[in-house]
């Protein structure tokens, strides 16, 4: 085993500790037996010291002419590059209360997707429901001077009703487990969604003083795309395009159906962009290999 593989192999064990739960399924990733989300403030300083000894590894790794040991180079530096825009680009655990419910509920949900649960992830439902109101009060501290108000009011609207379907949810589950499980599961919902109403109440509290979204910028998402994505948007010694694949997936931005003005805000908008050539432009800047969707 090289040096490279083994900082790849202590990389991957951390990150699957160490990687907030998302509820996109592109990044999911198998966890560690009894896994817990983490995310107080001393948690996020320690991610980042050790985030620091992993690219200090990897910039101390000798030169090499091995193709494949320098694309697993290349990979290992884009995942400690993600890290950084998660922690401290984009910093959704400072910026918004939804990132606490994918902690929570999101994580519950992880669990339960593969069909068939048993008693073993039962019983991590349990510690993971049991965790929450820990994993909720440390949102609250994040979130307390730095929430964004959009996003705020997302969370407020998503965790309506959430105690009541947390209940059903795992009333359903408990059908399944032995009786003394049973008991501590439901016990262990009744606790995380009474926790997760007290967190919508104070997120509903909080959201008028918190600040308007801001973009990340062109040069910050400019950064992701080269040294995340690994996209050669520009002459890139290193990079090329090796081949694309078509993925069929229909293009769309999903509004709730209780908000058809801004339905109909972002027709508006995604017409006018379409009709004066302007997305195609920057389409065809960006993504030169694919065909316009539009």
């Amino acid at each position: 085993m090289t040096a490279t593989d083994e900082l790849g192999n202590d990389f991957w064990t951390w990150r699957a500790a160490q990687m907030p739960r998302s509820h996109d399924d592109i990044p999911r990733i198998t966890r560690p037996a009894g896994w817990l989300p983490r995310w107080s403030g001393a948690d996020v300083a320690h991610y980042r010291t050790e985030l620091a000894d992993f690219v200090a590894r990897l910039d101390q790794l000798p030169a090499t002419d091995d193709r494949a040991e320098s694309v697993d180079r290349m990979l290992i530096s884009s995942a400690c590059s993600r890290v950084h825009w998660e922690l401290d680009i984009l910093r959704m655990w400072q910026t918004q209360p939804r990132f606490y419910t994918d902690q929570t509920a999101g994580a519950v949900f992880e669990v339960l997707l593969p069909p068939d649960p048993d008693e073993a992830r039962t019983e991590q439902v349990v510690r993971l429901l049991e965790h929450a109101p820990a994993v909720l009060a440390d949102g609250r501290a994040n979130l307390a001077d730095t929430g964004v108000a959009e996003f705020g009011q997302l969370a407020v609207d998503e965790l309506d009703g959430i105690e009541h379907q947390l209940e059903t949810a795992m009333a359903a589950l408990a059908s399944r487990a032995g009786a003394e499980l049973a008991d501590r599961l439901r016990a262990a919902a009744k606790i995380a969604g009474a926790a997760l109403g007290e967190f919508r109440e104070w997120v509903r509290t909080a959201v008028s003083r918190w600040t308007p979204m801001q973009p990340v910028g062109r040069d910050a998402y400019q950064w992701f795309l080269t040294d995340v994505a690994l996209l050669p948007l520009a002459d890139a010694a290193d990079l090329r395009v090796a081949f694309t694949v078509e993925t069929r997936n229909h293009w769309g931005i999903a509004v709730a159906k209780h908000r058809p003005q801004l339905r109909a805000e972002l027709d508006q908008a995604l017409d006018g962009i379409v009709n004066d050539g302007s997305l195609r432009g920057i389409w065809e800047r960006w993504m030169p290999t694919l065909p316009f969707p539009f």
